[in-house]
């Protein structure tokens, strides 16, 4: 208020010595006019209240050659595997409301079979009230990797996802719930939540992991919620770290032996000048899974795992002002059937060894072309090579 008032005061002389030099009405109007849209102006907001954007991703995903053991190859695929819209809208400078919805596939349907969905990814509001404490409600991404909460195609090498952040740590997972948030030093910032958790139904075959677990707030089963959290260090010297955890005591949400899990992971980037790195380790184990495989005839690991390491070089300095081109490698090895109750035998062909090479090019920081190779190997030779083509944008 007192910018307001100061302005008045600023403008009161003026408006009496008008009306004392004789002003016309017509004059008069033209100065209170004049006043009113600095009032006006004094309570617009410093910040837009509705917010808009979204991104998406095209690819061509061509299988080459033959599986060693002499298997099926699928055919080639052209996928617009997604496209999402944000929307948002600020209440005040501390509580604003963030939603993401998401088509994957192109169309849903019900009726020709299609493969694609349409779901809310992110539905929240956020109180902001303190830089060491904030809280969000609704629909919201597990804080856990770094692709999970950070997944815009500019944002990541490769035209597909890396694997152990779609197998292991089921990207994109999103729970229901509630989070603290907020920043407990200079560059460390904290994440702890209380959310809806997977569902794994007695007699499951959890072999190639617990992403088919995962409800999407679909009227998701609350008997068992799960706990979060993440702990994040603002790059400092080009180096980024995190960890996080997500522990449920009953996959099986009372339906069947009691199934605990906990997910655990870190993770390392690095970007200085034109080299960029990152680095994941993330692990699930499973107790009472012993008791799943014995009493429902389903099959769950005690443990499943899988780790990358990913380096790249950006060439922006060699292109126009605004581009950039960066060649990377990424190799990654994951099992989600690693470690088994005893007389189980293992799946030889969920050992997986991935070796991804590829070029990145953005001609606006915001799109991204990219193109990549991809080595596939496991311990069944049932590995499947591919090459890829995808356009990603983000805005």
């Amino acid at each position: 208020m007192k910018p307001l008032r100061s302005l008045v005061l600023a403008l009161l002389p003026f408006i009496f010595a008008t009306i004392g030099q004789g002003a016309t009405v017509a004059e008069l109007e033209q100065r209170l006019d004049a006043l009113a849209a600095e009032l006006a102006a004094q309570r617009t907001p410093t910040k837009p209240r509705v917010s808009l954007g979204g991104y998406g991703e095209l690819h061509y995903n061509n299988f080459d050659g033959e599986r060693d053991d002499g298997s099926a190859v699928p055919g080639d695929q052209i996928d617009l595997h997604r496209f999402v819209l944000f929307f948002g809208y600020r209440f005040s400078d501390a509580v604003s409301f963030r939603s993401e919805v998401e088509v994957e596939h192109g169309i849903a349907s019900g009726e020709d079979g299609a493969p694609g969905e349409v779901a809310v990814e992110q539905a929240y509001i956020e109180w902001a009230g303190r830089p060491w404490l904030g809280a969000r409600a609704g629909l919201m991404l597990v804080p856990v990797g770094i692709v999970n909460e950070t997944h815009e195609p500019p944002t990541f090498f490769g035209v597909e996802r890396n694997r152990v952040e779609t197998r292991i740590i089921p990207t994109t997972w999103r729970e229901a719930g509630v989070q603290l948030f907020g920043k407990v030093a200079e560059g460390i910032a904290y994440q702890v939540g209380v959310h809806s958790g997977l569902e794994l139904a007695p007699g499951s075959d959890a072999r190639g992991g617990l992403r088919a677990s995962r409800q999407g707030a679909a009227e998701a089963n609350g008997e068992r919620l799960a706990v979060s959290a993440a702990l994040r260090i603002a790059p400092r010297g080009g180096l980024a770290g995190g960890l996080s955890a997500v522990y449920q005591n009953d996959l099986t949400q009372g339906a069947g032996a009691d199934v605990s899990a906990l997910l655990s992971e870190a993770h390392l980037q690095y970007r200085r000048g034109p080299l960029e790195a990152r680095a994941l380790y993330a692990r699930w184990d499973v107790g009472g899974a012993d008791d799943f495989f014995t009493d429902g005839g389903g099959r769950i690991a005690d443990a499943q795992q899988g780790w990358y390491v990913e380096a790249a070089y950006h060439l922006a300095r060699l292109l126009p002002e605004g581009h950039d081109l960066a060649p990377f490698v990424r190799y990654e090895w994951l099992d989600t059937d690693d470690q088994l109750p005893t007389g189980v035998p293992r799946d030889p062909s969920l050992d997986e060894r991935v070796t991804t090479v590829g070029l990145n090019y953005w001609p606006v920081p915001q799109v991204v072309v990219k193109v990549d190779l991809q080595d596939f190997h496991n311990d069944a030779s049932t590995g499947l090579d591919r090459w890829n083509v995808g356009v990603g944008w983000w805005f």
